[in-house]
């Protein structure tokens, strides 16, 4: 695993948390008035880890290879699980690897005997592609660095490690119920099941504890091994966000009304100076009066139906069979926070990279097409003839099943790069880069990346399982 430097940290767009078990489910339909939990970008000033050495174009090569490995990870999540609630798949890339994540969250676990320290307060990566939430205690044998100290599990009021009835069949282990993920590249974690009391902190209100949630307390993490300069390292662990049964989101369920919301907000320089943010649930959501929505496609994943895109209003009429999902040729597109940009499969690429050109080239003459080195993943960029020349960019909306339209703006859709030689900004370069492509098609992925959700509103509920969006002013509109 990787992690990352400075104060306390993890990553950008993203860009966010999950089931209820048996022993919780009495307590499901007590509703609370709403939670927050603080949600911050990997490159915000604000964040405990942040790396101010840091250039912009650093940053946008941090974001490309944290795109990257999460592209990678989706499309290598497989299927096969002894039980959904306790396991993750094996995947290709390291869990926290590379920083290959776009946010954390703030979260209090636990109940201490201590009045100016009521709860730990932890910071978990957000991974709405992840069931189980999990964090390092004290008891572990095989651990990465955190300077922060690990969960005092045994000082815990309210830490209930699950029974031997509680515990599913083969999860067992001597004298623990076993929770473990494990990654194709040997990194791996596991720990110990248990209920505890986890407290949103969402310094806009006040602290509300909730009891009994089911999460990992990670006793061996092997293999997570940490990036160059991440001494001041304060994440310690993730906060599982998926629609599995074992996700936070599902374990709140009722209370929150089966919903979670974010907000995100631009990134000027690239340093995320902006107003707070928060993962947003039940009451204390801001709902627009319209809001489009599309059918989430899948029991656990937040895997959505992509019929089609427009640049500047105009359809591309993509080969639909290219966004499908069919039984000899799986295509999927997932709702991403964790991949910072866009990813197409190659088809669905050519045709949006031939429409950008088209239009650029139309109506642009202030811009000329790059035809220098490629920019990390970017492939499609162009250079201002002088600083800060007036440019004029398109708009492209992806357009879901049910006539649930994703509009996102020219200053989400083209992202500035700086590159020696080249009048500022820099290149504006298409911020959607060309998905892998595996041989046997099983596991190709179209990725909606967190930077063309900035200043979309969006929740997701699992209950009706529907993803809604709208555009929004993020900055004034963060709940």
């Amino acid at each position: 695993m990787s992690i990352s430097k400075s104060n306390p940290t993890f990553l950008l767009a993203v860009i966010i948390v999950c089931a209820l078990f048996q022993t919780t489910n009495s307590k499901s339909n007590i509703k609370t008035k709403g939670l927050q939990l603080r949600m911050i970008h990997i490159d915000s000033p604000d964040s405990p880890m942040y790396q101010a050495e840091l250039t912009d174009l650093q940053r946008i090569n941090r974001l490309l290879a944290i795109s990257d490995y999460r592209v990678s990870y989706l499309a290598n999540k497989t299927s096969q699980r002894r039980d959904s609630r306790y396991l993750e798949p094996d995947v290709t890339s390291p869990l926290i690897g590379h920083q290959s994540y776009n946010y954390y969250v703030q979260i209090g676990i636990g109940q201490f005997d201590d009045v100016h320290q009521p709860y730990q307060n932890n910071y978990l990566t957000f991974d709405t592609a992840s069931a189980i939430t999990w964090t390092q205690c004290e008891s572990c044998r095989n651990c990465f660095y955190q300077r922060t100290p690990l969960f005092s599990n045994s000082k815990s009021r309210t830490y209930h490690p699950f029974t031997y009835t509680e515990c599913p069949a083969n999860n067992w282990k001597g004298d623990h119920c076993e929770g473990s993920i494990g990654y194709m590249d040997g990194a791996y974690m596991s720990g110990i099941w248990a209920h505890e009391t986890f407290t949103f902190t969402s310094m806009s209100s006040s602290d509300e504890p909730i009891n009994g949630l089911n999460f990992v307390c990670a006793i061996n993490t092997y293999n997570f091994i940490a990036e160059e300069g991440v001494e001041d390292n304060v994440i310690t662990g993730l906060l599982g966000m998926n629609k599995g049964e074992s996700s936070l989101i599902s374990q709140l369920g009722s209370k929150v009304e089966h919903k979670f919301s974010y907000c995100l907000q631009g990134t000027p320089g690239y340093h995320c100076q902006v107003s707070q943010m928060f993962l947003s649930f039940g009451d204390q959501i801001s709902k627009p009066a319209i809001m489009y929505a599309t059918p989430i496609l899948s029991e656990e994943q937040y895997y959505v139906s992509l019929l089609d895109i427009s640049v500047e209003n105009k359809k591309l009429n993509i080969q639909p069979d290219l966004f499908a999902l069919k039984p000899d040729r799986v295509v999927r597109t997932y709702f991403d926070t964790g991949s910072t940009f866009t990813y197409l499969v190659s088809a669905a690429f050519d045709n949006l990279q031939n429409a950008i050109v088209d239009y650029v080239t139309r109506y642009n003459f202030k811009l000329e097409r790059w035809s220098g080195p490629k920019r990390g993943l970017f492939e499609e960029c162009w250079k201002p003839l002088y600083d800060y020349a007036k440019v004029n960019l398109p708009k492209v909306t992806f357009h879901f099943d049910e006539n649930a339209d994703l509009i996102v703006q020219s200053t989400e859709m083209f992202v500035p790069v700086p590159f020696q030689g080249v009048p500022l900004p820099g290149l504006y370069c298409l911020a959607v880069s060309r998905a892998p492509h595996h041989d046997d098609d099983d596991h190709d992925l179209n990725v909606i990346g967190a930077y063309q959700q900035i200043n979309q509103r969006v929740i997701v509920d699992i209950e009706k399982s529907q993803i809604l969006f709208a555009p929004a002013d993020c900055a004034s509109d963060n709940h």
